[in-house]
């Protein structure tokens, strides 16, 4: 019976343990993955794009000034800075952090749009070397503006779903790190409890057996009752 019953306390003792383990092992998983995930892909995402955006808006201001330059060699020097001013590094970087596949599909869809404004750049570069500066100006109003405001827009989506990834892993982070304490703590009670009731089955169970032994000796010792041949001996 002592057997059975330590048997049955070890099988339960065993499934509780497993279970326990694994819910804790997947929710550290979790919580893991969800931290990898906003430091290789959703920092760098933010970082990289806010400073290609950055860029392009100092650069955009210099474009428009460009123009204005009273003398050709200002006008060179600037175009210059321009050219330097480059945002070929940011996104190459932002391209090596990226790990979803609509976060891929917008940033092909910016490279396609930085790709036009670099012709339209060169184009208004070569206007403004040639001296035609009205020509610049109108080239830049009605076919560079343009393509610039795609390109930017395109950009600003591509920052704002990392906004939104971003956001939303911090949500399950902070959902996993309240779930995880509060999760073995229940687990802890609910072992304590399980080992306690068992523990409790086990005593009554070893009583039941005393009591049961001591009341068949008092049997025998009563008057009229045949003596245990053990006893007599």
């Amino acid at each position: 019976m002592f057997r059975k019953e330590s048997f049955t306390l070890g099988l339960v003792a065993s499934v509780i343990f497993l279970s326990v383990s694994a819910t804790v092992c997947w929710l550290g998983w979790s919580l893991q993955r969800e931290s990898r995930l906003v430091v290789v892909d959703t920092m760098p995402g933010l970082i990289n794009a806010g400073k290609a955006i950055s860029r392009m808006d100092d650069n955009w201001q210099n474009l428009q000034l460009l123009t204005e330059l009273p003398s050709t060699a200002a006008r060179s020097n600037l175009m210059r800075q321009i050219a330097a001013n480059s945002t070929a590094t940011d996104w190459d970087q932002y391209a090596a952090a990226i790990h979803n596949p609509q976060d891929r599909e917008l940033f092909s869809k910016v490279q396609s749009a930085r790709d036009l404004n670099l012709r339209l750049r060169q184009d208004y570069f070569n206007l403004v070397s040639a001296g035609q500066l009205e020509d610049a100006r109108q080239f830049l109003t009605k076919q560079f503006e343009p393509a610039f405001n795609e390109y930017r827009g395109d950009a600003m989506k591509l920052f704002a779903f990392n906004e939104s990834i971003g956001n939303e892993r911090a949500r399950r982070i902070l959902w996993l790190t309240r779930l995880l304490p509060v999760t073995a703590a229940l687990f802890s009670l609910f072992i304590f409890g399980i080992g306690f009731l068992l523990g409790l089955r086990g005593a009554f169970t070893g009583l039941e057996f005393v009591f049961r032994l001591t009341g068949d000796r008092n049997k025998r010792r009563e008057p009229g009752a045949k003596a245990d041949p053990g006893e007599r001996n």
